[in-house]
């Protein structure tokens, strides 16, 4: 049915059509993402100077909520924001001496006693040097990923595969990303 522009259009009708365009709610969807990144920029600004050790980690944060507020529509910059976010969750704001705190200390021994197992003490304790860099999400994280990667490449392939496990369960977004997993 062609609709002449000089009619109104019934009601029964109009109230099939939305009143917006899909482009329109994927915009406010957008506007909506800045003004978070934004609240969360200025949120994570208080604890720049916090005696509970956020250091890179904020840096971080603060960097992509940045990002995000910027160019909203940039894909790679809202995800980048939401894994720090979510680590943030994740690790951050654990109460100290929480099951899920002695579980992820737990699971980390494990992984270093892998390294011992397979590759001696030498090569242990380089891996127990990594893992507070390797749970957080900073630039040291990078670095430490890029440390561990040839270490895993040398463990045998029960031990990989259990190293692995642990790591895709415990390590942050950047250093789970930089290993491929």
């Amino acid at each position: 049915m062609i609709f002449d522009a000089t009619r109104q259009i019934p009601a029964s009708i109009a109230m099939c059509y939305p009143r917006h365009m899909l482009s329109d709610a994927c915009f406010e969807f957008l506007a909506s993402l800045k003004e978070a990144a934004q609240t969360l920029s200025r949120n994570a600004a208080h604890y720049t100077d916090s005696p509970l050790g956020y250091g890179d980690e904020i840096d971080a944060l603060l960097a992509a909520c940045e990002d995000v507020q910027l160019a909203p529509w940039n894909e790679e910059a809202a995800i980048r924001l939401i894994k720090l976010a979510s680590s943030v969750l994740a690790y951050y704001d654990t109460i100290p001496g929480s099951p899920e705190i002695a579980a992820r200390q737990e699971r980390m021994k494990t992984l270093v006693a892998l390294f011992r197992s397979d590759l001696g003490d030498a090569v242990a304790d380089e891996v127990a040097t990594l893992i507070p860099d390797l749970t957080s999400e900073s630039k040291k994280a990078e670095s430490a990923a890029l440390q561990l990667k040839p270490l895993l490449a040398k463990l045998g392939k029960v031990a990989y595969d259990m190293a692995i496990k642990i790591i895709s369960d415990v390590a942050s977004a950047t250093v789970t990303k930089m290993l491929g997993l």
